[in-house]
């Protein structure tokens, strides 16, 4: 019923709300203008890190370890089907027409940044986790869960800031008084 009423209001204001056809803005878009280069460095590092830790966990394996190949590979397709996605928001049709280019790079932006703290995340918790069975330290299992899932907690918060307000676009910029 919701999806109903939300389809019957966006077809009647986009109706309503009509502006004049608006042009496409022609500017090269690269993985740089999304995301900074120090982060996806970050997050090579941190995958070359898991890789390392499962290559030495696979020449001394413990109990429910499933082999290299298939720990690298799950996280490998974690990475692929979150860079799909943000490849999908970034290259893909525009959702809402109401949405201004600049307000739809900056969503694009926070998704892929937050993806890419994600990826990092997550291999640093799974590289976590086989060093805690290998060290037979699984009472710390629960505190690493907590700051995992803290962190996230933080990073999705970050995402609610407010977008920078432009004070000469509002008319309450400077204003020297003659």
């Amino acid at each position: 019923m919701i999806a109903w009423f939300t389809h019957r209001f966006n077809k009647v204001h986009r109706r309503l709300l009509r502006e004049p056809k608006r042009k496409a803005v022609l500017q090269r878009r690269g993985l740089f203008d999304l995301i900074s280069p120090s982060t996806v460095l970050l997050v090579v590092l941190a995958y070359l890190q898991y890789a390392a830790v499962i290559f030495y966990a696979a020449r001394h394996p413990f109990p429910g370890f499933g082999g290299a190949f298939a720990n690298i590979g799950g996280v490998s397709l974690m990475y692929i089907l979150l860079g799909a996605v943000v490849v999908k928001l970034h290259y893909g049709k525009k959702k809402d027409p109401l949405q201004t280019n600049a307000d739809r790079i900056r969503m694009i932006r926070g998704v892929a940044n937050f993806y890419a703290w994600v990826c990092i995340l997550m291999s640093v918790l799974l590289s976590f986790s086989i060093a805690q069975k290998l060290l037979k330290l699984e009472t710390w299992g629960p505190f690493a869960g907590t700051v995992f899932f803290l962190i996230i907690t933080l990073l999705l918060l970050r995402g609610f800031s407010a977008p920078p307000r432009r004070p000469e676009a509002d008319g309450l910029g400077f204003n020297p008084v003659r």
